[in-house]
């Protein structure tokens, strides 16, 4: 499984002028095609705010998180060219993510022949939240033994590796692994609350304190209700820790650093209603 880096343009609050979500045609050849080099297509869609979202990209090249700029330019010039207007739209905010993506273009759902008890439901790309309510029956069903109620021919099964994967990924974990894949035996230790928490290197605080079986960190300013990851991407505020004494840090975005000193926040955002 690769990282697949995409971007989104928001701008600022405008007159409704998009009502539905518009594609053109190189969002078809872009999600199908397996070229590592950037891939941009227009999808734009107005939000009940009224800032507008434009994206969108593709880029394989590992987990940098840089700004990519030759994706920013290319978006906002094939957006202006579906609707001219948005060239005098000032962009406020621009933010990236990682697609889960296979060559194959094809999700891993099942359970892993290597590690017992250990399922996967990944690899979804862009369609994450589209097929995320039949990956759940799907997994749910196999996980239980009872039929599917939807065909699992989309997925494949998890195959075993061979004997060269077996060694080359020996050789690459004691050399400390690569910028994809973290050494398996690179263990991190966080401080929460005055508990060390144990994690492996590359794991983001909160893919740490979800392993550890915790949920929620943060709780809310009215009726001081739980709060843990949500979007998972950094745009929403649902995550925040403290982490050395720092406020308001994103733990989906922040890597865990060995001895890092996290602490939970209370009454950090008050709650709105949508």
């Amino acid at each position: 499984m690769r990282p697949r880096r995409g971007v989104v343009l928001v701008t600022t609050r405008m007159p409704h002028r998009v009502f539905h979500k518009v594609y053109d045609a190189d969002y078809v050849g872009a999600v199908g095609s397996d070229d590592a080099a950037l891939q941009t297509s227009s999808v734009i869609e107005s939000t009940a705010g009224g800032t507008v979202l434009v994206g969108s990209s593709r880029r394989q090249a590992g987990f940098d998180a840089a700004l990519d700029l030759d994706a920013v330019r290319e978006i906002a010039r094939k957006a202006t060219r579906v609707f001219p207007f948005l060239a005098d739209a000032a962009v406020m905010r621009v933010y990236g993510g990682f697609r889960p993506f296979m060559p194959d273009h094809l999700p891993v759902i099942g359970a892993d022949p290597r590690v017992a008890g250990l399922w996967h439901a990944t690899g979804h790309e862009g369609a994450g939240v589209g097929l995320a309510l039949g990956t759940a029956e799907l997994l749910r069903d196999v996980m239980t033994g009872r039929p599917p109620h939807s065909t699992p021919s989309p997925s494949r099964p998890l195959a075993p590796r061979s004997a060269s994967e077996r060694r080359r990924d020996r050789a690459r974990d004691a050399a400390g692994g690569d910028p994809v894949r973290p050494g398996a035996a690179e263990a991190v230790t966080i401080v929460v609350d005055g508990e060390p928490v144990t994690g492996v290197r590359g794991q983001s605080i909160a893919g740490v304190l979800l392993a550890a079986d915790r949920t929620a960190w943060r709780t809310t300013a009215a009726g001081r209700r739980p709060r843990g990851i949500f979007c998972g991407i950094g745009v929403c505020f649902d995550c925040l820790v403290a982490v050395g004494g720092v406020r308001d840090i994103r733990a989906c975005q922040r890597p865990a650093t060995d001895g890092d000193l996290v602490t939970t926040q209370d009454e950090t955002l008050p709650e709105t209603t949508s």
